[in-house]
């Protein structure tokens, strides 16, 4: 059955959001199904529903972490698994993983971009943190609270 959500903008606004027919099948399992949507710029949309539903999937797809099997999704007009539509994008999808069309640095300086864009000086600071990684720092065995985080 096809899952399709109407158009929620008129045709002379930008969506910055734009799936068409998209679907992502896994041997027998279908877990997007031609989904259809369209989110306006300055628009909020969610994805609510059940473990299985798709939503995970869908994301993945929307970032490039997910081939589709059929159809289109477009970010700011231009494909979604594009390098360049991806550098305009900032998201992290339940557990962290790296882009597979990228190499080792590349995947690093993108995460290191992510909160600080457009700040002076990070690309040259970002360059001389992935020089200088090496061994890996000695485990913390402090409690940070949920999630890992420093006080």
């Amino acid at each position: 059955m096809a899952h399709r959500v109407s158009d929620v903008t008129p045709t002379n606004v930008e969506n910055v959001i734009e799936t068409t027919d998209l679907t992502k099948q896994y041997k027998e399992v279908v877990a997007v199904d031609h989904l259809t949507l369209r989110v306006p710029r300055g628009g909020v949309f969610g994805f609510l529903g059940p473990n299985g539903s798709g939503k995970t999937t869908t994301m993945g797809m929307l970032l490039g972490l997910v081939h589709p099997t059929s159809g289109e999704a477009r970010i700011f007009g231009d494909p979604a698994r594009h390098p360049a539509t991806l550098r305009r994008v900032g998201a992290m999808v339940e557990t962290p993983t790296f882009y597979p069309y990228l190499s080792g640095r590349a995947n690093l300086r993108y995460f290191q971009g992510i909160g600080r864009r457009g700040r002076l000086g990070d690309r040259q600071r970002g360059r001389q943190q992935v020089g200088e990684l090496g061994d890996p720092p000695a485990p913390d065995n402090g409690d940070h609270g949920a999630g890992g985080e420093t006080p």
